[in-house]
């Protein structure tokens, strides 16, 4: 029997081109679709090509909280299937509030780079229209946290070491787990996937992840670094 002609794959259009003695077969037709599954994640990841969800607007959904559209859901499946390629989802070890996360950076630090100039482009101004004194730094860190029923089910109350602080609805495949601000009366469980919450981060807004009682949930962290001058 012939041997078939190899696959080739060009990166730069995300095009895969598949040369065989039978195209249409299961086994070519079956790559092609994984190539074509792939080579999307991989568009959102490096090039962040349909991450972002310009559909609404900003909203305040409790004293000094805002929600605004973020990222789409097929943007944060992506993310979320990045992040359990990277693995490395483990508490650090002298984190005085643990979680099971990964960095952004870690995953990709392009995808850091393309965040950090999306948020200061197109969210920071937003965020400015309701704290006019805030000023945009970079980020001090991002991360995907992952909760489960067999690693870790909840975070405890605590509040951030940033400016100001965000978290990106990653999925909604879970019950319980809710983000809640106790002295605020809210949680995100409403929120849909894609939405950034943001808040102060310092004193006045302690938040907690509730018990998650089933499922998988993931979320993204956001903390947005403070002024030179402040530190």
């Amino acid at each position: 029997m012939p041997k078939a002609s190899p696959v080739r794959y060009r990166y730069g259009n995300f095009n895969s081109i598949l040369e065989g003695y039978d195209s249409t077969g299961p086994i070519v037709r079956g790559l092609t679709g994984r190539l074509r599954a792939m080579t999307t994640d991989l568009e959102r990841i490096l090039g962040y090509l349909g991450a972002q969800d310009n559909e609404g607007e900003m909203v305040e959904v409790g004293p000094e909280l805002v929600a605004l559209p973020f990222w789409t859901p097929d943007m944060c499946s992506a993310i979320i299937h990045a992040a359990e390629a990277a693995g490395g989802f483990e508490p650090e070890p002298h984190d005085p509030v643990p979680g099971h996360e990964v960095s952004l950076a870690t995953i990709s630090p392009r995808l850091y780079e393309n965040l950090m100039v999306d948020l200061g482009e197109r969210i920071w101004p937003q965020l400015q229209e309701k704290w006019p004194l805030i000023d945009y730094c970079g980020l001090r860190d991002a991360f995907v946290i992952k909760y489960s029923m067999d690693t870790q089910t909840e975070l405890r109350l605590h509040h951030d070491i940033a400016q100001v602080s965000g978290s990106v609805k990653l999925n909604d495949s879970y019950t319980g787990a809710e983000l809640s601000f106790p002295q605020q009366g809210f949680t995100n469980r409403d929120l849909a996937v894609g939405s950034l919450l943001v808040w102060p981060s310092l004193v006045t807004h302690p938040h907690q992840s509730l018990a998650l009682t089933s499922g998988v949930k993931y979320s993204l962290t956001l903390w947005f670094e403070i002024p030179e001058q402040y530190n």
